[in-house]
This record gives structure tokens, C-alpha cells and sequence, in this order.
């Protein structure tokens, strides 16, 4: 993802990245899309910069479609990301805080909002792994600080023409999903997850956290406020 953002970043206005998954056809996702004004988000994502306060921390930063217009507005951002070609681009485009480095290996900072934006609640991995990201996020939040996360609810990929849910029940949860980008020679291989509404406040809560629900968008994305109790 990091080539292919800089590539664009440097001119290169095709630049896309090959997407295949285990739950849905192969498609591309182009770099322009990671540069997205103010003007060009959806709702969801316009809401949840209208709703950040004090020092945010961008988990997922990418290209900074939400760090810079948070910035922009005066507030202290700091932006994260595991690629460097991404964290390359969020300084070259005026990030002033801008690191390379895992969302769990933030130590010693406190914050008043963390964004998990773009589906960022699946950050983790699996269930456990969300759990995981609840209790490192309760140590970086400031007391009266929250999480503002969203997620997409995607059984309906698994709906068949008579109604049905081609699901296997003793199968891990139906919004784990296996990923493999491609670009040019780079080739990356990982596991995201999905969850639906009920699986968030469910985990939520056993995590001690409050969660509430604020805007679901047409194509089932959810943007949740996440509050340690």
C-alpha cells in the first residue's frame, strides 16, 4: 500500500491496488480514494472528525484524509502507521506528527480521541484481538477520552437468492476475513475482521467499555463512540 500511495503521491494517477479476499470477488482499490477531500467523505467519516476533541491520536493514519482536515482545524494530531511509504507521504503532506509504528507499542501519551476509521475496529484481527486493542486504547485515553471506530456489518455478502446464509456454524465468526494486496511486484498477505453492531457492544462490554451506536450508512458501516467504564 505504502509504494502505491507514493507513486500516486509522486504523479502517478492510476495507481490502484489488486484486492482479493475469501469472502468477496477480486477488485481494486485506487489510490485516490486514500486522498479524498473534506468535501468528498461520506457521513459517517464527517461526523466523526465533527465529534473529535483535544489531542486525537489517527490510528491507520494512510494518506491523512482525517489527520490533515483535523489538523487544519487546530488540533493536535498525532498520525500512526505500520507503512512507510504511507507515514513517507503524511509528512510530505504536512502531518506534523506523523510516525511509523504499531498502534500497540504507544507507550507513556495520552489522549482525548483515538480514530479507527475505515473499518478500523477490525485493527486487531479477530475477537481476542479487539479485546486487546480495548485495553492498550484504556491506557492511551485521558479520563472523559473515547474511541470513535466504525466497522461493516457484512453478512449480506454470505445471502443466497432464496434468502439463505451460506454460513458454516462451526466455522470461525463470518467477519474474519483473509486479504491479499498486490502491486506491482509487492504482494502482502493478512486477516482483518468485520464485525457487526451486536458483536462490538457484546466484546465491549465483557471489556468494560461503553459503547454507542451513532450513524449506520447505507452500505451497513457503523461508526460507534467507545468509552472505558
Amino acid at each position: 500500500m505504502g509504494h502505491c500511495l507514493l507513486d500516486f503521491f509522486n504523479g502517478n494517477e492510476e495507481a490502484k491496488v489488486r484486492v482479493r479476499s475469501n469472502f468477496d470477488e477480486e477488485d481494486y482499490l485506487p489510490a485516490s480514494y486514500l486522498f479524498r477531500s473534506l468535501e468528498e467523505l461520506p457521513p459517517l467519516e464527517e461526523l466523526a472528525l465533527s465529534l473529535s476533541q483535544g489531542r486525537i491520536l489517527d490510528a491507520g493514519a494512510c494518506a491523512g484524509v482525517h489527520a490533515l482536515p483535523l489538523q487544519e482545524r487546530g488540533f493536535d494530531v498525532c498520525a500512526i502507521d505500520v507503512s512507510e511509504g504511507a507515514v513517507s507521504v503524511l509528512k510530505q503532506r504536512g502531518v506534523k506528527d506523523a510516525r511509523l509504528m504499531n498502534f500497540f507499542d504507544l507507550e507513556k501519551e495520552q489522549f482525548d480521541t483515538i480514530l479507527l476509521l475505515m473499518n478500523g475496529l477490525g485493527m486487531g484481527s479477530s475477537e481476542e484481538g479487539f479485546c486487546d486493542l480495548l485495553a492498550k486504547a484504556r491506557t492511551l485515553l485521558r479520563p472523559g477520552g473515547f474511541i470513535l471506530g466504525d466497522s461493516s456489518d457484512i453478512l449480506s455478502a454470505y445471502l443466497q437468492e432464496d434468502g439463505s446464509l451460506a454460513l458454516d456454524l462451526n466455522a470461525e465468526y463470518h467477519g474474519i476475513t483473509h486479504y491479499e494486496l498486490s502491486y506491482k511486484e509487492q504482494f502482502q498477505a493478512f486477516q482483518w475482521v468485520y464485525f457487526d453492531l451486536e458483536k462490538v457492544e457484546t466484546l465491549s462490554q465483557k471489556e468494560s467499555f461503553r459503547c454507542e451506536h451513532l450513524f449506520t450508512a447505507e452500505d451497513d458501516t457503523f461508526l460507534v463512540k467507545l468509552s472505558p467504564l
